[in-house]
């Protein structure tokens, strides 16, 4: 019950509208360390309503942040004792490093801002989701929550922050599994995803990314988009490292090995199994069975 009330305080704190976005988002963080069980699934479906609120907010200030115009460059010392201010080459050298230093950081604070806390909630609703979807109470609220907000999380797997993406392709995932009207659109934004420059950038969050989509080829049951979906995974390995490479290789593999489980992956089996049996009859060889 006090975690509940905990909860209850802390959103109604962070869902003030003039409240900062960092204080928003230090509250988002608080809620994040919020323990969740089984038997408090109340406070797992406060939760994920108040991740939701929060999520809509801030996809409204999204537009105003990106469209503000950038901070004047002001002008470089470096003609005439003026700009110099009368100490010579010393006063004109300090200027300049001043100027160049301080204002990239200042330009990419609003977006940075935004990523971050977009992340923050895709995190939170993550967290929250298993526990909510199970209570009793809850019955199909999780669903139609994050629906409500399934256009924006499309519109966040394109953006450039490849964590937050990555987080809302797992969220589409859970939303595309219980509603087949959602599958073809997951299917292409997961498609569009895996060109990401992030995905060949970093591998902090590669393993998320991966994750999304070994279980989406595996229990799609469309051979078509199984088909598409792990030839672009590969045509994108072979621009990247050897970290992704492999692991792409590794993804197929286990899809394939998952036709002899318990009747799961037929489809992403069957594609997989199609496309090393025409790389075979390319080449004048047979595919070697696992």
């Amino acid at each position: 019950a006090m975690g509940e009330t905990v909860a209850g305080e802390a959103a109604t704190f962070a869902l003030q509208p003039a409240l900062p976005l960092r204080a928003k988002y230090y509250a988002a963080l608080f809620l994040n360390q919020i323990v969740l069980t089984r038997a408090r699934a109340a406070v797992a479906v406060r939760l994920l309503r108040v991740y939701v609120a929060l999520f809509a907010q801030l996809q409204e200030q999204a537009p105003a942040r990106a469209s503000s115009p950038a901070p004047a460059a002001t002008p470089l010392a470096g003609k005439g004792k003026a700009a110099r201010g009368g100490r010579g080459k010393k006063g004109k050298k300090g200027k300049k490093s001043k100027a160049v230093l301080e204002r990239p950081p200042e330009a990419g604070a609003g977006a940075a801002a935004h990523a971050r806390m977009a992340s923050a909630l895709l995190a939170g609703i993550a967290r929250a989701l298993p526990f909510a979807r199970h209570a009793a109470e809850s019955g199909g609220e999780w669903e139609s929550a994050l629906r409500s907000c399934a256009d924006a999380l499309f519109k966040l797997v394109h953006a450039d922050s490849f964590q937050a993406g990555a987080q809302a392709l797992r969220l589409l995932a859970t939303l595309a599994a219980a509603d087949e009207g959602l599958a073809d659109r997951f299917a292409r934004a997961l498609y569009a995803a895996m060109l990401h420059r992030g995905l060949r950038a970093s591998a902090k969050h590669l393993a998320l990314f991966l994750n999304v989509a070994y279980r989406a080829i595996r229990d799609d049951t469309d051979a078509g988009r199984c088909s598409a979906l792990a030839k672009r995974l590969l045509h994108a390995s072979a621009h990247a490292g050897a970290p992704l490479a492999a692991a792409s290789l590794l993804l197929c593999a286990h899809v394939r090995a998952s036709a002899s489980g318990e009747g799961e992956g037929g489809a992403g089996a069957a594609a997989i199994g199609g496309m090393l049996r025409a790389q075979a009859s390319c080449a004048g060889g047979t595919p070697r069975d696992e």
